[in-house]
């Protein structure tokens, strides 16, 4: 299992498939599915295979298209529009920035949108950006780097914004970085070999969250 999005209260659609040891994806193998938390027993059923997809990962649900969610794609250096409903599927944004690099194959990693702008991280060119998007996630701007990881041998993952805007960015190994809106970085756990987080992938705040 990689990405998690609520597309609607208490029903999420998560992406799952095969990889490798060297992080490699198994062809055909890349599947979404949603799961329904509003039942006594959870109901689960497929909305799309991506037998075209390389590596699946972070998603985010359209905020002006709940039926429509965006899914990185961290090897292809994509993002893939899926819609729930239909099952249907195409590539939304397809773009150098979004790439691996031939030391890191995880390009692309998680992916949040805000607004009319699609937020972004690569683990692999070690960076944080946004690109705008039209209402049915394609690009309608160019992308825009707002930070790159302070330490060289750290990597971004993935993250979530707090109630001002800024970004708190899962980093590896062990580390938590808030980016602010302007760009600004802090590392919260003072450095990257800190034990406080060992591996984190992901960060989210609960519901209500003030911070």
């Amino acid at each position: 299992m990689a990405g998690i999005t609520e597309t609607a209260p208490d029903i999420f659609a998560v992406v799952g498939g095969n990889e490798s040891s060297a992080l490699i994806g198994v062809p055909r193998s890349f599947f979404i599915w949603s799961i329904d938390l509003n039942t006594p027993e959870p109901t689960v059923k497929l909305i799309a295979s991506l037998p075209e997809a390389a590596v699946l990962n972070g998603l985010t649900t359209l905020q002006r298209s709940s039926d429509t969610i965006l899914a990185a794609d961290s090897t292809l250096g994509a993002v893939w529009r899926v819609n729930i409903v239909t099952g249907d599927y195409s590539i939304a944004i397809q773009n150098s920035l979004f790439e691996p690099t031939s030391t890191v194959p995880i390009g692309i990693n998680g992916v949040h949108t805000s607004r009319e702008m699609l937020y972004f991280t690569n683990s692999a060119q070690q960076s944080y950006g946004r690109v705008p998007i039209t209402d049915n996630g394609s690009a309608a701007g160019e992308i825009e780097i707002l930070a790159r990881e302070m330490d060289p041998s750290a990597l971004y993952d993935d993250f979530d914004f707090d109630w001002r805007g800024n970004a708190w960015i899962t980093t590896h190994p062990n580390s938590l970085i808030e980016v602010t809106t302007g760009g600004k970085q802090r590392n919260i756990t003072a450095d990257c070999n800190s034990t406080e987080l060992v591996q984190p992938s992901s960060a989210k705040f609960g519901r209500g969250s003030i911070l």
